[in-house]
């Protein structure tokens, strides 16, 4: 039975490199401060995406309420960029403007479309130039940080950055385990109101409202599908090769689906369904945290094996089937070839 006693790789998060990064700056092995530098940078790059969504939601006209939030958190965000843009000079000796790279990522592939129409503030409309125009502003959740994955490749191998990239590459990778570990706590929920609030109801005023929770955690997993894309991007930009890349595959829509199927085994037609690739990340104390996706875990495994014992029967059958099948023939012919010898005499 020792083949049940399966033993995952937990991948580490961001948290856990980050020590292991500092720990190794204490003891002189590489330059002192850059870990925690990269991890402001990076941080930053979070409320840019955060920023980003609530801007996208309140265009046009705003609630005047909303609009003193979103002013409140640009100008904290501001001086996070400014603090951090004020270190990167001691990090990134020499840096300027040529050392441009890739835009900033606004996360507009999982940008929620729909409008929220339920209002009950005072709506005011945006502000206007003495032209009528909309006055053009600098937003700092559009600006581009000086990170080496946003400088570009050029300018790292230019300016001879190479081991600051080395951290930030293991820190992304941290991010991206991180944000994978958010992504399926919020779809198991989403997973548990459509098996246990949505289907078993047939009133429809419950189902809506049910749904809106639905709608709220759905909103969840895309923000944290913001917050992973922004991650792998960072790696293919830091030249990650293509182990890493192939481990942190590109997330799709599709991957991030309630997967009810797992928990229901009624469901007809899904047997031979896989689960997403994200649910084979297992995040260092992910599982041990979470009871739910330690046996989910568990489930798709024997699932898997199942699966695999069964087509490897499926293949020991079938060539059994055609060895008989030849000896079957085989031994007609010997039949036949008797009747004619005996007919012949």
């Amino acid at each position: 039975m020792n083949i049940y006693n399966v033993q995952f790789d937990k991948a580490p998060t961001r948290q856990a490199i980050q020590l292991k990064m500092m720990k190794e700056e204490s003891q002189g092995k590489k330059g002192r401060g850059v870990t925690v530098w990269l991890s402001m940078g990076m941080k930053a790059q979070e409320k840019q995406l955060e920023l980003c969504e609530v801007s996208k939601q309140l265009q046009g006209k705003r609630m005047l309420s909303d609009r003193l939030k979103l002013e409140e958190k640009r100008q904290a965000l501001q001086r996070q960029i400014e603090a951090f843009e004020a270190k990167a000079l001691g990090v990134l000796p020499g840096i300027d403007e040529e050392d441009g790279g890739h835009d900033m990522y606004r996360g507009n592939d999982w940008m929620d479309e729909e409008d929220n129409d339920e209002l009950d503030a005072e709506l005011v409309d945006d502000e206007k130039g003495e032209d009528g125009d909309e006055e053009v502003e600098a937003k700092p959740e559009e600006s581009c940080l000086s990170l080496p994955s946003q400088l570009g490749a050029s300018a790292i191998e230019r300016r001879g950055w190479g081991h600051i990239t080395e951290v930030e590459l293991q820190l992304w990778q941290g991010q991206a385990n991180n944000a994978l570990h958010e992504i399926r706590v919020a779809i198991r929920h989403k997973s548990f109101l459509f098996q246990n609030r949505v289907r078993p109801f047939n009133s429809q005023q419950t189902k809506t409202r049910t749904w809106g929770e639905v709608q709220v955690v759905a909103k969840m997993v895309a923000r944290h599908a913001w917050v992973y894309t922004q991650a792998r991007r960072a790696m293919e930009w830091l030249g990650a090769n293509g182990d890493i890349l192939a481990k942190y595959k590109v997330l799709k829509p599709q991957d991030l689906k309630a997967i009810t199927h797992i928990m229901d085994n009624t469901v007809q037609g899904m047997c031979d369904q896989p689960m997403s690739w994200i649910w084979t990340v297992d995040v260092a104390g992910d599982t041990s945290q979470s009871d739910w996706l330690a046996e989910l875990q568990w489930v798709n495994w024997l699932r898997t094996k199942a699966r695999n014992d069964r087509w490897k029967e499926e293949h020991a059958i079938v060539l059994a089937e055609m060895n008989w099948t030849v000896r079957y023939f085989e031994k007609r012919v010997r039949d036949w070839q008797e009747i004619a010898d005996g007919t012949a005499q």
